[in-house]
């Protein structure tokens, strides 16, 4: 999704009284998406200290996953600053007024793309669906979502990988009304028939 990571840390910020440090932190070790999930869903500050506190007893122990890269998000952060996105107050970072209408476009942008915590699954998944044409943005919504859950297309409507299926993105799905034009299968055994036939 382009220029998803600038409007996740935008979103962060709303979300938060982090310090850029802490923010650096916090994505270099989570990740873009799942340091955003994570602040999302905490509604006072003692649970957003605690999940920092989590984080910088990891980093201690030598856990640091290394998901993004140090630099470039400080780097990234830096541009935005410069930007007159958001802006440091008593060492914690703020968004602006042109950064809080720049995060509306971000909230816009997660439901037409959506993001899910993608979680590999023991076996073989296939999504596939046939979704009216006079309902067309749905099904790009959902080939949209299933390429961040990191499945692979092998045809427009056939998708194919080893996630789990998050229960949210079920839910979308039900929300949206497509799921009577979605079929979900799991394969313990894969391959051709020809390679089938052989074994």
């Amino acid at each position: 999704m382009r220029g998803s990571k600038k409007l996740i840390i935008l979103e962060i910020t709303r979300l938060s009284l982090l310090s850029m440090a802490e923010v650096v932190d916090a994505i270099t070790y989570y990740g873009y998406v799942e340091t955003y999930r994570r602040m999302r869903g905490l509604s006072s500050l003692k649970e957003k200290k605690n999940v920092l506190r989590e984080l910088a007893l990891a980093l201690k122990s030598g856990e640091q996953a290394e998901k993004e890269n140090r630099a470039n998000i400080y780097q990234l952060t830096s541009k935005l600053k410069r930007e007159g996105l958001i802006k440091v107050s008593k060492n914690k970072l703020q968004l602006t007024r042109k950064g809080e209408h720049k995060r509306r476009e971000f909230e816009t942008t997660l439901e037409r793309y959506p993001a899910y915590p993608a979680q590999e699954a023991g076996e073989t998944i296939i999504v596939c669906f046939d979704i009216p044409e006079s309902i067309k943005s749905h099904r790009a919504w959902l080939r949209a979502a299933l390429r961040n859950l990191k499945m692979d297309m092998h045809q427009k409507s056939l998708w194919i990988g080893r996630t789990s299926l998050p229960e949210k993105f079920i839910e979308d799905m039900n929300k949206r009304g497509i799921v009577k034009y979605v079929d979900i299968f799991s394969v313990s055994r894969g391959g051709t028939l020809k390679k089938m036939a052989r074994s």
